[in-house]
């Protein structure tokens, strides 16, 4: 893992310097500039979850084994950032129905997922409702999958309750920083969930504090651009040098938290640098991406439960995946248009 995201590192530094100083500027961590990366990290988290579901007797099915936590903190970030930047760009009446407009596109989509996986696990058992039933556990494990939904509702509503009291950016950006931390410590001290939970968590926060400092440090930036592309150059190196030869030759401790603190950063600084792929697959995806968030774990499921051949299982998967997501996308969309339509 530390490794794979050393030579992205790499790759982000090469980036730095064959961009000209008269081309470069700080772009926009807009919701279209980062939808084809929305996409790519949907696709990694499936490839992360196969490890759970399938036998681990080829490679590449381990080949995102343990990047389940650096993934959503980039999806954390986004959330962070946008949520703080439309707030500072539109005042207290982004605030007004926040959570009317927030939630439903959350709970529709996950709504129906619930529902689908209850429908499935009923056709399993020959429509038992005594079997389905006595099945409850493994209907509650797949919903354990769904954290980071969870999450994100509590993070909802530390937004709304912060920035409707302060009524300030920055002082609700100190409160969703301080609740990011407590948040940290009771599932990882208190409650000792898996370290996806708590080791992701800052990316929310430090998406907060990009969209308050983007305003004021951007003009600096970008009049002090040799300056910045060598602190952005030592920083990556350090990281890596680290990651390869502390980590791998001499045995020394991992980044742990501090790498994973570090990687929102680094996304943010290579939205700059580096031409992510627009194709339209990868925007298609970006826009799907909750929903393929939402319905992969029971797809995998029950391709592992019909399908022997696990090359075809896999394959499946995708296929499924992706498929039953842009439907869910288009029903959830019409549920939550057709809801907002009756309570305005």
């Amino acid at each position: 893992m530390f490794i794979l995201v050393s030579l992205v590192l790499l790759w982000l530094l090469v980036g730095v310097w064959k961009t000209s100083s008269s081309q470069w500027y700080v772009m926009p961590f807009s919701t279209n500039a980062t939808l084809p990366l929305r996409g790519i990290l949907a696709l990694m988290i499936v490839f992360h979850h196969f490890p759970v579901f399938f036998p681990r007797d080829y490679a590449y099915i381990n080949v995102a084994d343990g990047w389940g936590g650096s993934i959503c903190s980039l999806f954390f970030l986004f959330s962070g950032y946008g949520v703080t930047k439309s707030y500072v760009a539109k005042g207290d009446a982004y605030i007004k129905g926040f959570l009317s407009k927030r939630l439903p596109k959350i709970v529709i989509p996950a709504s129906i997922v619930l529902g689908g996986h209850i429908l499935v696990r009923f056709i399993i058992w020959g429509g038992d409702l005594g079997l389905l039933v006595s099945d409850i556990s493994n209907i509650l494990s797949v919903l354990s999958h769904y954290w980071f939904i969870y999450t994100l509702f509590i993070f909802y509503f530390v937004f709304y309750l912060s920035f409707r009291f302060f009524r300030n950016a920055v002082y609700g950006t100190l409160v969703v920083c301080v609740a990011a931390i407590i948040y940290y410590y009771v599932t990882k001290e208190v409650l000792n969930y898996s370290e996806n939970w708590w080791n992701s968590i800052h990316g929310i926060a430090i998406g907060s504090i990009i969209a308050n400092i983007e305003p004021k440090v951007k003009p600096w930036l970008e009049n002090n651009k040799t300056m910045y592309r060598h602190f952005v150059s030592v920083i990556i190196l350090i990281v890596c040098t680290y990651n390869i030869i502390g980590c791998y030759f001499f045995y020394l401790p991992g980044w742990g938290t501090i790498f994973f603190f570090l990687l929102p950063f680094f996304v943010y600084v290579c939205n700059s640098f580096i031409q992510i792929p627009t194709s339209a697959i990868f925007c298609w995806m970006g826009k799907i991406s909750l929903e393929i968030y939402l319905v992969h774990v029971s797809v995998m499921l029950c391709c592992r439960y019909y399908i022997s051949n696990i090359h075809l299982c896999l394959v499946m998967t995708f296929i499924l995946t992706l498929t039953l997501a842009t439907f869910l996308n288009k029903i959830a969309y019409a549920i939550d248009k057709y809801y907002h339509q009756k309570t305005s």
